[in-house]
Formats: C-alpha cells, structure tokens, sequence
C-alpha cells in the first residue's frame, strides 16, 4: 500500500496541473463563443455605468 500512495503522491501534482489547465481553457472557449458576444459586451460596460452612477450621487 505504501509503494502505490507514494506514486500516486508523486503523480498527483501533475494529474491536477492538467485539470486546472483543462478547466482553464473549456471556461475560456465557452466565454468567448460568438452566442455569448452580447453578454460579454454588457459585462465588459459594467465598470463604466458603476463609476457614472458614483459620479451623479
């Protein structure tokens, strides 16, 4: 038992490198589809309308 916890110790940090970086780009490709084109454009005003809101206070 001993032998396969210290290869799977070592393999680990690897294993879990490769799903963040596949996490990373799915989230990526689907923020970026053209479908979403309208609400990355809203999001991308939202500092603008906070900071106009703060200036009419």
């Amino acid at each position: 038992m001993s032998v396969f916890m210290s290869q799977v110790g070592s393999i680990l940090p690897s294993i879990m490198l490769v799903l963040f970086l596949l996490a990373f780009i799915v989230i990526t490709v689907l923020t970026y589809l053209p479908s979403q084109k309208n609400k990355l454009e809203e999001h991308a005003q939202i500092p603008f309308k906070e900071s106009q809101n703060v200036s009419e206070k």
